[in-house]
């Protein structure tokens, strides 16, 4: 008998070969995973699944690449398309843990794999809570409130300007260009705010644009605009032959009057008491009868012409009151607020009647048309 093999035989294995030894003896569930555990890798890519087209329209903004961008944005202008995301992400996941465990005993020992199904399924929601309130709110953020670049409001006082403050009803933060970019089309709007989750703060040119026609953009079809504030600049009139003043406070309050789908608007809205106020209409927006405006609260009965388009007066008393044509077709709301900028709770009663003066209004006399003077 070979003695030397015999102490060969005899000596305790090496620590390493134990190790492996143990390792195969133990279930496929406690294996040491190794530094980068099953599923971890899958999870990131599913998780990634559902914001692809997000980060994809980012980048593209960044970077200036128009084509990629505006490829992506009608996929992004869908609400369904993000959510559709969100489930095929979820589906990829279930299919890649369905062939796991199939190779590995079967569907029946998921319980003995709650290592690998708790990474995978973890690490793929993790990764989307990540982009949703961390990484997509802080570049978004920093990408989307830049002003609008052009010599024309370089050097405008935001100040100035009214803004607005919407809440929009986008599904992730990654959405934020999108409205973004939207907004910094319509040619009035001088910079666009966003913070997270779905606020955006719009800063416009009331000369230029009225919150109507920024509520009424396409995207907002879509996602569902809300105003939660809004506030009128120090200044909305620069004109060299009048009184520069705040429009809500000071010597003359500046609104502007036009007719969106059939309504009167006033812009700003809100007024406040015992100010004068000199109302200027874009006759453009104004058709037919719609330039004969009654203010019965405030003794207003005005036809407005090319040559005299302002109505001027001093509201001396507080609420809610109606604006109308003479023969009550189109009509409108403004609010008056009290001197020390307080609500009133009063609310003028519509009137069914037009005031028996015609559609050429209170100037032109009963014998007036409805067309256009």
């Amino acid at each position: 008998m070979d003695i030397e093999n015999i102490d060969q035989q005899n000596q305790p294995k090496d620590i390493s070969e134990n190790k492996i030894d143990n390792e195969k003896s133990l279930p496929s569930c406690c294996k040491p995973m190794g530094k980068k555990p099953k599923g971890l890798a899958q999870g990131i890519m599913y998780g990634i699944i559902p914001h692809a087209g997000c980060i994809a329209f980012i980048l593209a903004s960044i970077l200036g690449l128009t084509v990629a961008a505006s490829f992506f944005k009608p996929l992004l202008a869908k609400s369904y398309f993000f959510y559709g995301m969100i489930a095929l992400s979820l589906v990829f996941a279930t299919i890649s843990a369905f062939f796991y465990l199939r190779r590995n005993g079967g569907i029946s020992t998921a319980k003995n794999h709650k290592g690998y199904l708790t990474i995978l399924y973890g690490s793929t929601i993790a990764i989307s809570l990540l982009l949703y309130f961390v990484i997509f709110p802080l570049v978004v953020s920093a990408s989307a409130s830049a002003p609008i670049t052009g010599s024309a409001v370089n050097n405008i006082n935001l100040e100035n300007l009214n803004t607005l403050t919407l809440s929009v009803a986008i599904p992730c933060p990654g959405h934020a260009p999108l409205i973004t970019d939207e907004l910094k089309k319509i040619d009035g709007v001088i910079k666009v705010e966003y913070t997270p989750i779905s606020t955006f703060k719009v800063y416009y040119d009331p000369t230029k644009t009225t919150k109507q026609k920024i509520l009424g953009i396409q995207i907002f079809q879509e996602y569902k605009a809300t105003v939660k504030d809004e506030s009128i600049g120090i200044t909305t009139n620069t004109s060299p032959n009048t009184v520069t003043t705040s429009s809500i406070g000071g010597n003359v309050q500046i609104v502007k009057l036009s007719v969106v789908n059939g309504n009167y608007v006033i812009e700003p809205s809100t007024i406040k008491k015992d100010i004068p106020v000199r109302l200027e209409a874009d006759l453009s927006e104004m058709p037919g009868c719609s330039r004969s405006v009654v203010i019965s609260a405030f003794n207003v009965n005005k036809y407005l012409t090319s040559d005299d388009n302002t109505i001027v007066f001093t509201p001396d008393k507080a609420g809610t009151f109606n604006i109308a044509c003479s023969m009550n077709m189109y009509r409108g709301t403004f609010e008056v607020l009290e001197s020390d900028g307080t609500h009133s709770n009063y609310v003028q009663l519509s009137s069914s009647s037009s005031g028996g003066c015609g559609c050429g209004g209170g100037s032109r006399g009963s014998g007036g048309s409805c067309g256009v003077r």
